[in-house]
């Protein structure tokens, strides 16, 4: 399972919803102008992520596949810990 905008739009109004929309309009200005987050991910903490929400990691890693293959962008290890956790956020109580 993925997120879907039907997730978002039931979870409107919530903190974490907020976080992750900012986080993705921050994403895509760096998407388009072809930035990318400098900071060094801690890769023990992403494969901890890996292992224990490995629905909202496998969800970022289509994002990342997507992203690639639609704008040739690269996402960070950095990027896809950060998405995985607000992807996370949002699938914790489903």
């Amino acid at each position: 399972m993925c997120i879907n905008i039907w997730l978002i739009i039931r979870h409107l109004g919530k903190l974490d919803t907020y976080r992750f929309i900012t986080h993705l309009k921050f994403f895509a200005q760096r998407v388009l102008q072809n930035k990318h987050y400098d900071d060094d991910a801690d890769e023990d903490l992403l494969q901890t992520l890996k292992k224990k929400y490995a629905v909202a990691y496998n969800c970022a890693r289509k994002i990342q596949t997507f992203v690639r293959k639609k704008y040739d962008y690269e996402i960070s290890s950095t990027e896809l810990l950060y998405l995985t956790v607000h992807i996370r956020r949002l699938v914790k109580n489903l």
